[in-house]
């Protein structure tokens, strides 16, 4: 399914990061090529030819007027349109035109959370970890984490997905001074639902960063859940 864009109108510059520490039909005549017709010349006589000589008399083009069809401009896609292209871009394993995609329709709507976590899949996908954590930190303050099912959605492919994400783990693991990679790795455990091991890797979050507040906010929601999925109200929580 398409992604909903959560927030309309706009064309403000998208704002990036945080200043906290840490993250940052017309008629046309035609003259080109004329058919010429040429006036027939007047009878001469052998007197009035000069000797050694010859006279021509000289002619006259007629330019006819034709018309030529105004082209149509090409209708601008809509904003359905081009999250599709986009996602089918992902989807193909062509991330530059995905990437390109999702960056113009930010600079439309800065503040869609769903088109941030579109993007951020993307650089994940390209191990840009920094980037991909930059549109997470972004997305969490302005719309709800996504859930395991809409992720799926936008891989069509659960496996490539669960590769990914086991790839970030293990950066994360041999790293633990690595903020974006355990800010990241916190966002897709709780995608999956995996409120303790989220919880781990933002409480590592908050070792590396003190107070950290989307930290903090995140790890106040996951301890009022009471074992149910985070989904639905993060930005509630955060805001």
């Amino acid at each position: 399914s398409d992604l909903s864009i959560a927030t309309a109108g706009g064309g403000c510059p998208k704002s990036r990061g945080s200043n906290h520490r840490g993250f940052g039909g017309a008629r046309v005549g035609i003259t080109g090529l004329p058919a010429a017709i040429y006036a027939p010349a007047p009878r001469i006589t052998a007197r009035s030819i000069p000797r050694n000589t010859i006279a021509r008399q000289p002619v006259s083009p007629v330019t006819q007027s034709t018309t030529q069809p105004v082209a149509l401009a090409e209708p601008t896609p809509s904003t359905a349109d081009r999250v599709s292209l986009a996602m089918e871009a992902f989807r193909l394993g062509n991330h530059h035109q995905a990437r390109l995609l999702a960056d113009r329709l930010l600079e439309e709507v800065p503040t869609s959370a769903d088109l941030l976590q579109f993007r951020s899949l993307v650089h994940l996908r390209d191990g840009n970890l920094k980037e991909s954590a930059l549109d997470i930190y972004q997305a969490v303050q302005h719309g709800a984490i996504w859930s395991l099912e809409q992720v799926r959605a936008i891989y069509g492919d659960l496996e490539r997905y669960e590769n990914d994400a086991r790839m970030l783990r293990l950066l994360a693991q041999s790293d633990p001074q690595d903020l974006a990679a355990h800010f990241l790795s916190a966002y897709h455990h709780l995608v999956a639902g995996e409120l303790a091991p989220g919880r781990k890797s933002l409480e590592q979050v908050l070792v590396i960063q003190p107070e950290e507040p989307i930290a903090v906010a995140l790890m106040r929601l996951i301890e009022t859940q009471s074992g149910k999925s985070p989904v639905a109200s993060v930005a509630k929580t955060v805001n």
